[in-house]
C-alpha cells in the first residue's frame, strides 16, 4: 500500500495522523481534508490534485497547512509517483507569499536532493518545474547546491529548448559562472534557437547590467517586438507574465528604461494587447 512508503527526504504517508490538521488551515478553511487529498495523489488522483493545488497554495498565497503537507508530497515524489503534478505544484508554492513562507521554504529545502534529478529530465515540463523550484530556492535561501546543480544540468544539457529553461531561471537566481557566462554569450546570435538566445540576453542583463554587449539589448527589444516570444515561452511552460517582467527588469539592469517603456508602448499598440502596458509604471519608475 502507499501508506507504507519510505521516505528519506520527506515523510510517509503513514504518519499523516501525527499532524494536527483540524488546527491548520488552507485557502477554503479547515485542513482537515488535506491528509485524504495527498494520499489521493498518491494514487494519481488528478481531481485531488486539483483540489490540493487550489487549498494550498491560492492566488500566490500559501497557508499554515501547506509547510506541514510540502514532506508528504516529498514523500510521494521520492515513489516516483505523480512526478509532474507534484513539481508542478511545488514550485509554484515556492513562489508564494503570507505568514505561512518561511516555514513553506524550509521545508522545500528538505527536499531538494529529490528536485535536483529533474534538471536533466527531457519533458519540458518536468524540467522547468524542476528549474523554477531551484530558482526560488537559491533567491530565498541563497542555496549553494541548487545553484551548482543547475549550473551544471545547463552545461551538460544538449537540447537548446531545455537549455534556454535552464538559463532562464538560472539567470533570474545569481550571478552567472564563467563557464555559464561564456556559454550565454555564444547563444546571443542562435538564430536557429530564439528562445536560448532571449534566455541568454536575460542572463547577462542580469549579471553584467551597463556594461553587458549592446547585443544583449537588440536581442532582448526584438524578442519583444516577436509576437512568437510568447507562444515559445508557453511550449516551455514559461508564464508569459515572467518573461514580459523578466523583460522589463532588464531594462532596468542595462540602463534602458525608457528604450524599453517605448518598445512595450509600440508593441502593444501593434498587438492591441493593453497587458504590456501595465509594465510602463514600473520602467517610468526606474528612470
Amino acid at each position: 500500500m502507499e501508506n507504507q512508503q519510505t521516505s528519506k527526504f520527506g515523510r510517509p504517508l503513514s504518519e499523516l495522523s501525527q499532524v494536527d490538521w483540524a488546527n491548520l488551515e488552507h485557502a477554503y478553511g479547515s485542513a482537515e481534508d488535506v491528509p485524504a487529498q495527498l494520499e489521493a495523489i498518491a494514487a494519481g488522483d488528478e481531481e485531488a490534485y486539483a483540489d490540493a493545488f487550489g487549498n494550498l497554495w491560492h492566488q500566490w498565497t500559501t497557508y499554515s497547512a501547506t509547510p506541514h503537507a510540502i514532506p508528504f508530497l516529498i514523500g510521494i515524489l521520492e515513489t516516483g509517483q505523480s512526478e509532474l503534478d507534484i513539481l508542478s505544484l511545488l514550485s509554484v508554492i515556492g513562489s508564494g507569499h503570507g505568514d505561512a513562507q518561511e516555514a513553506v521554504l524550509a521545508a522545500l529545502l528538505k527536499g531538494l536532493p529529490v528536485y535536483l534529478p529533474y534538471l536533466h529530465s527531457q519533458q519540458p515540463e518536468i524540467l522547468t518545474s524542476a528549474a523554477r523550484l531551484c530558482r526560488d530556492l537559491i533567491l530565498e535561501t541563497k542555496d549553494a547546491a541548487a545553484l551548482e546543480a543547475m549550473q551544471d544540468a545547463l552545461l551538460a544539457q544538449p537540447d537548446p529548448d531545455l537549455q534556454a529553461a535552464l538559463l532562464y531561471f538560472l539567470g533570474c537566481a545569481a550571478p552567472l559562472i564563467s563557464e555559464v557566462e561564456a556559454f550565454a554569450r555564444a547563444q546571443l546570435e542562435r538564430e536557429d534557437a530564439p528562445l536560448l538566445s532571449l534566455s541568454a540576453a536575460l542572463a547577462l542583463a542580469h549579471h553584467l547590467g551597463k556594461d553587458a554587449p549592446s547585443e544583449v539589448t537588440e536581442v532582448i527589444l526584438s524578442a519583444l517586438a516577436d509576437e512568437e516570444t510568447e507562444e515559445r515561452g508557453e511550449a516551455l511552460f514559461l508564464d508569459p507574465d515572467n518573461i514580459f517582467d523578466e523583460i522589463a527588469k532588464a531594462g532596468k539592469a542595462l540602463g534602458q528604461a525608457q528604450a524599453f517603456a517605448v518598445a512595450f508602448r509600440k508593441q502593444a499598440e501593434v498587438t492591441g494587447d493593453e497587458h504590456l502596458l501595465d509594465y510602463l509604471d514600473e520602467l517610468e519608475d526606474w528612470e
